[in-house]
């Protein structure tokens, strides 16, 4: 095979069925466009077997079960070959031409690009929970400026040299704010690119979310006001206030942009209240105890 020219990131926690869906939309787009795809996988399901079994030119790489994806995102990164990475997950399904519309973001000169990601068109309540607490903001049509200041790790693509300089944001894991916030104060631009999406397929469940959710949280938390005991004890007190700010921010979203999604949205509120409930509390446990 030639020298790629894009390195795809997935990160796979079992989900065997949507992974194989994922890399067979890939797969026939790697004759176009030179792909390096790299599944680092955390399963317990039987998904990287599948994948040797089936996808023979895919790498594998294995993580313990229950390991995280921004970790599993960095592992993906430090084997990369490519001068440009793509990240996303096994239950993200790519267009037809994802790959194509990657290229023609990233000629434009942007340090990173993003893209849509569309709902669960088969999900249930869960399912549709799951995706409004991860991409609400991401909602196709998507953001109305084409430059932004962050990005949904679970569909973008960064230059590789790009993000040398802010190696130190991604050495415990590719958490995408952190590493967004380091391209724009290096100068960088961070871009939308429509054409570049991909729909999210369901099947986390609720648990595994739960604890990603608090992960997550808590993670945020860890990283932000550093040395400023003050203002991390004063968000550490506001944090149950997001448990009603942030449904609330969601339906906002889903009104002005998706208003024939308003069903899925009152259908997945009680699950999605637990997934805010699960975030805020990791939240106010990262501003009282951050991680280290």
């Amino acid at each position: 095979m030639s020298e790629p020219v894009i390195s795809v990131v997935i990160a796979s926690q079992d989900a065997r069925a949507a992974l194989c869906g994922c890399l067979e939309r890939l797969a026939g787009q790697s004759a176009a466009v030179p792909a390096e795809l790299i599944v680092v996988d955390a399963s317990t399901d039987g998904s990287a077997e599948m994948v040797r079994r089936a996808f023979p030119q895919v790498r594998v790489m294995r993580c313990p079960p229950g390991t995280l994806a921004p970790v599993l995102w960095q592992e993906g990164l430090e084997a990369a070959r490519a001068p440009i990475v793509a990240f996303t997950l096994a239950q993200c399904l790519p267009s037809e031409q994802w790959l194509q519309a990657i290229l023609a973001a990233q000629a434009q000169g942007a340090a990173a690009v993003a893209g849509p990601l569309g709902g669960p068109s088969r999900g249930d309540a869960v399912d549709w929970a799951v995706y409004f607490a991860r991409y609400s903001a991401w909602m196709p049509p998507g953001p109305s400026s084409p430059v932004l200041h962050d990005l949904p790790g679970d569909n973008s693509a960064y230059r590789r040299a790009a993000l040398e300089p802010c190696r130190v944001h991604w050495q415990d894991g590719f958490w995408e704010t952190p590493v967004n916030a380091c391209l724009t104060a290096h100068g960088e631009r961070l871009a939308w690119a429509a054409q570049m999406q991909v729909e999210y397929t369901a099947g986390i469940g609720l648990g595994p979310f739960i604890r990603a959710r608090f992960a997550h949280g808590r993670r945020y938390a860890s990283t932000r006001f550093a040395g400023q005991p003050l203002a991390r004890l004063l968000h550490f007190a506001g944090a149950p206030l997001l448990m009603p700010l942030l449904p609330a921010r969601i339906w906002r979203r889903v009104r002005r942009r998706r208003p024939d999604w308003l069903p899925h949205f009152w259908a997945a509120l009680p699950a999605l209240l637990v997934f805010m409930t699960a975030w805020s509390l990791g939240e106010a446990s990262g501003y009282l105890l951050p991680e280290k």
